[in-house]
């Protein structure tokens, strides 16, 4: 990652509205892009969780304190975790890409992977929070949250050529499959826990 690609990942968070507008305008980025950028991206919450954990102590079951096996379990898990929230960008590039054909607009994979990638930018920037154990979770909801706000301006910057009677419902169908996809997995991040 360059500085570029810091400066539009700190564009598409502090004012998104017109980084959507600089988006639609661009060329379309090399197909790797949405994969590299993806591939960084969420590594940010698995290894700032892991941090986190390991400098306030949480990595330690009790009577046993800090072994490798903890350690071992631990980074298993947040291996687990990143795996996850790659399938998850590829599930909703997807469920983007699937969906444009029912709400009248053109399947374009690239443009949908564009979407998908900036709009769900502040949800894994989010993951620096975790740094501070106690209260990094509910700073991640606060910007899940506003991921979807952002993910909405992409929808009505109309990056797809969605007619624009049907963006709204468009952008809730896709929200409300993602949210779907977002609960499986993280029932499946606190399954894998618990193993």
């Amino acid at each position: 990652m360059g500085k570029k690609d810091i400066a539009e990942i700190l564009g598409i968070i502090a004012h998104p509205r017109t980084e959507w507008e600089r988006i639609k305008k661009a060329p379309s980025p090399a197909p790797d892009r949405f994969l590299k950028g993806v591939l960084v991206l969420c590594a940010v919450a698995p290894i700032s969780k892991f941090v986190g954990d390991l400098l306030f102590g949480n990595i330690r079951r009790p009577y046993y304190g800090l072994s490798w096996g903890v350690l071992a379990d631990y980074a298993l898990h947040s291996f687990v975790s990143y795996a996850l929230s790659i399938l998850l960008a590829f599930l909703a590039a997807a469920t983007v890409g699937l969906a444009a054909k029912l709400f009248s607009s053109e399947k374009d994979v690239q443009r949908s992977r564009i979407l998908v990638y900036h709009g769900f930018i502040p949800y894994w920037a989010g993951g620096i929070f975790y740094l501070i154990p106690r209260f990094g979770g509910f700073f991640k909801i606060v910007l899940s949250l506003y991921a979807f706000y952002v993910l909405f301006l992409g929808f009505e910057s109309n990056l797809l050529n969605v007619p624009r009677n049907k963006i709204n419902k468009y952008f809730l169908f896709c929200s409300s499959v993602i949210i779907v996809i977002i609960a499986i997995i993280e029932f499946l991040k606190l399954t894998f826990l618990f193993l």
